[in-house]
């Protein structure tokens, strides 16, 4: 056997047991499921959404997003201390449309390792406009705007 053929099945060993090892350390230390908690399960779009993680691989990395039929939006990432844990507050975008979600947490080897159910309302000052008109259409539809309705019979 010549030298190249003899480097070649070396290199082409070392590589098959690197791989192995890989393959093994990823079986054998799995990733940990975790729990997701909200201060609330309905916020609005624009909102700082607050929550805490627990039950995590220790000083794991996750991504956070929001899953809806429109696609997936991701609020940030976040780090877990040497307890699986994390406490964050992510921006929720102001132009999500309103609709239910499921936020879910993805560890860095792709794995959606925690969810949640959650819905998302419209913006505050769109839910107050939107209030506003109601009441003043019924004030002016009931007479209730404190002015005199004539009648229109005499």
């Amino acid at each position: 056997m010549s030298l190249a053929a003899i480097s070649a099945r070396r290199a082409l060993v070392a590589g098959l047991l690197t791989s192995l090892a890989a393959i093994t350390t990823a079986a054998a230390f799995p990733h940990e499921k975790g729990s997701l908690t909200l201060a609330r399960r309905e916020f609005h779009a624009g909102d700082t959404l607050a929550l805490a993680g627990g039950k995590f691989s220790p000083r794991g990395r996750l991504t956070l997003s929001l899953v809806g039929t429109g696609g997936r939006t991701v609020l940030g990432e976040v780090v877990t201390d040497s307890a699986g844990a994390f406490r964050a507050g992510l921006a929720v975008p102001a132009g999500l449309a309103p609709a239910p979600y499921r936020l879910v947490a993805v560890a860095e080897d792709g794995d959606e390792v925690a969810s949640r159910d959650v819905v998302c309302s419209p913006p505050r000052s769109a839910a107050r406009s939107a209030t506003r008109l109601s009441s003043a259409r019924w004030r002016a539809r009931s007479g209730s705007c404190g002015c005199r309705r004539r009648s229109s019979i005499r």
